[in-house]
């Protein structure tokens, strides 16, 4: 027996082994749809994966939902320091950042003419917060009372103190109060509305950081303040959202969703280091095999 007569049966047996996981490897994945002939179907038509495409995004869904990223680990993701701290420097430069007025802001999401309803309103609720607040503390009231202390302390130790009495004092200044009563309410909206609308509009042609400084606070005071507010939101309510997120639901459409030519290779960007080496394998197994049969 020649060496060919001996190599022949080992070689033959890595071929066949090489072959045989190669086409089984190809199996997985082709071919893409079934065979028929008439009413009957080829069997493993389609491949392992377009038939079973559905099946496999079930499993991947859960896997990931349930095990991979459990809401748990999403809540955790959400209230680490990285987030909050990248949450808290996004606001604080967006604020210093922004250089559109808060009048610019408003025309952004609303027209104009909203613009100008509202601001006009805005107006009108203020002054007229304001003329109900002058009215109930009473402001004749306040007048007589202060009006008769004043002229007390300044009369004190003059001519006028002998010839000045309460009676005498209240009847001076209680019509001035109840004058300015009578102007207030029906004067009271005319003369306030334009300096409330000064105000508004002086507020309006202002950056938010502006504001912000005027307010005593500033962008990184804000910036703080909204990473609390976020970290809050996700400790009271983040369950609750997650929970509605639905992980292995999404996965699952977003699988079946792919075209199994973009599926195919995924899998095989994952996995075609290990599948070469199954159809390495087979040619191994096959040599062995081949080897052993010299023996019997």
């Amino acid at each position: 027996m020649d060496w060919i007569q001996i190599l022949a049966g080992p070689v033959i047996g890595a071929v066949i082994g090489y072959f045989t996981n190669y086409i089984a490897v190809k199996m997985m994945f082709r071919p893409l749809k079934p065979i028929k002939f008439k009413n009957y179907t080829l069997p493993f038509t389609p491949g392992i994966i377009p038939k079973g495409k559905d099946r496999l995004a079930r499993a991947l869904g859960e896997a990931v939902g349930e095990n991979l990223l459990t809401e748990q680990d999403m809540e955790e993701a959400l209230l680490s320091e990285e987030m909050k701290e990248m949450i808290e420097k996004t606001v604080a430069n967006e604020i210093r950042q922004d250089q559109k007025t808060v009048m610019e802001h408003m025309n952004h999401w609303m027209t104009e003419e909203k613009t100008k309803k509202w601001n006009e309103l805005l107006t009108d609720k203020i002054t007229q917060k304001i003329v109900i607040g002058l009215q109930k503390v009473h402001i004749g009231d306040l007048i007589a009372e202060e009006g008769g202390r004043i002229i007390k302390e300044k009369a004190a130790g003059t001519f006028f103190s002998m010839m000045l009495n309460d009676n005498l004092i209240q009847s001076i200044v209680k019509p001035v109060g109840t004058e300015a009563e009578k102007y207030i309410e029906e004067h009271g909206e005319e003369k306030i509305k334009p300096v409330i609308g000064s105000e508004i509009e002086e507020i309006e042609n202002k950056r938010a950081e502006e504001l912000m400084e005027d307010l005593g606070t500033g962008a990184d005071q804000a910036g703080k303040a909204a990473a609390k507010l976020y970290e809050e939101v996700v400790r009271k309510k983040g369950k609750e959202l997650i929970g509605k997120i639905h992980v292995s639901e999404i996965v699952e459409s977003k699988v079946k969703e792919m075209d199994v030519l973009e599926l195919e290779k995924l899998l095989l960007s994952i996995m075609k280091k290990e599948l070469n080496a199954v159809v390495n394998l087979g040619a191994v197994i096959g040599f062995v095999i081949g080897c052993v049969n010299l023996l019997f």
